[in-house]
């Protein structure tokens, strides 16, 4: 089976551009395209890395989660980040669901 990088660094920016809209359109708050295009691009290049550099599962698990802080980080307020970090994963899951 073939796998194109391209293919799933622009899948997996579509998917953390579109979860992050959906987050700022449930916070009501007003960002920047630029802001949500880079965190979603830094989703990409993660998801690139995470396929090509084999870790173990609990490194990995925590990779994720560090990078999607960090995502959260780059695109809202840090007054409010735990919130806004929770919001984000309740919209994840319903995207997962859906």
């Amino acid at each position: 089976m073939t796998i194109y990088l391209d293919i799933v660094f622009l899948e997996n920016v579509f998917k953390n551009f579109t979860i992050l809209l959906a987050t700022t359109i449930f916070l009501k708050q007003r960002i920047r395209f630029m802001r949500i295009l880079l965190s979603s691009s830094l989703g990409g290049i993660a998801s690139i890395s995470l396929f090509l550099i084999n870790f173990s599962e609990l490194i990995e698990i925590f990779l994720k989660i560090l990078i999607s802080v960090v995502m959260v980080f780059i695109v809202y307020d840090k007054k409010k980040l735990l919130r806004n970090i929770f919001i984000f994963y309740l919209i994840s899951l319903v995207f997962a669901g859906v």
